[in-house]
């Protein structure tokens, strides 16, 4: 599979935040950062380092919230969305690579990585650096194999009709995350899975009202809590 070393430079770019756009992408957005929130909602006025987040979907809100958020990028150019957001002021920028992440250990109190760990090359020496600067948390996103994303598997060409620049991923059950904190001294605490229905139709459907109200069920009756996809797990120091 050919993933990257540098995925956070194309979700950093305008192209890619135009999947975003219209009611489905407002819809996947609005359901990552209630998750990402919820997931960190404990957390009071503390640093936080945004790995490859230069799509700006988490640093503007986690800004707002007070904490001191720094964003990692690989490249410049991974810092040109940051500014569209005024929240994103206060928000500091710095490059460097995502296998060797340029800081100190245990440098911030949580480490937020979305939309990355499941395109970088080496997702396990990745996590490690993940762990390595945090003090105390980390929340990452990913898909879950053991999901209704596991039709990805059979389905990737049709995916990639639907949404025309889906990348390759790699897909992962939750307790191979688990062993991999684990290994580097962190316990899984929570898991929170975004979508009942793959969002590749969700995107075809445009964000359809029945769509939506499927969602809303499957949440409503704990679906969602064991088939949804992605994840957002959060891991914190023993």
């Amino acid at each position: 599979m050919n993933l990257d070393a540098a995925p956070d430079i194309e979700t950093s770019s305008n192209a890619y935040a135009r999947r975003f756009t219209g009611k489905a992408g407002g819809m996947f957005l609005s359901r990552q950062e209630a998750l990402v929130m919820q997931a960190l909602a404990d957390k009071e006025l503390v640093t936080i380092l945004d790995v490859g987040g230069g799509h700006g979907q988490l640093s503007g809100p986690l800004a707002a919230c007070g904490h001191q958020v720094t964003v990692l990028g690989s490249a410049p150019e991974c810092a040109e969305r940051l500014a569209l957001d005024k929240r994103n002021t206060g928000v500091t920028f710095t490059t460097g690579p995502l296998n060797r992440l340029p800081f100190e250990d245990r440098s911030f109190d949580t480490v937020v990585s979305i939309r990355t760990i499941a395109h970088v090359e080496d997702w396990e020496h990745f996590l490690h650096e993940l762990c390595r600067v945090a003090s105390h948390s980390v929340v990452i996103d990913y898909p879950e194999l053991a999901s209704s994303n596991i039709l990805s598997l059979v389905t990737f060409k049709l995916k990639k009709q639907i949404e025309g620049d889906t990348r390759l991923y790699s897909s992962f059950r939750s307790s191979t995350l688990r062993q991999a904190f684990a290994a580097n001294g962190f316990r899984v605490t929570s898991i929170n899975r975004q979508f009942l229905l793959p969002m590749a139709l969700h995107r075809a459907g445009k964000g359809a009202a029945p769509l939506r109200a499927i969602e809303r069920v499957g949440r409503a009756i704990g679906m969602t809590r064991f088939a949804g996809n992605p994840g957002i797990m959060r891991a914190d120091q023993r």
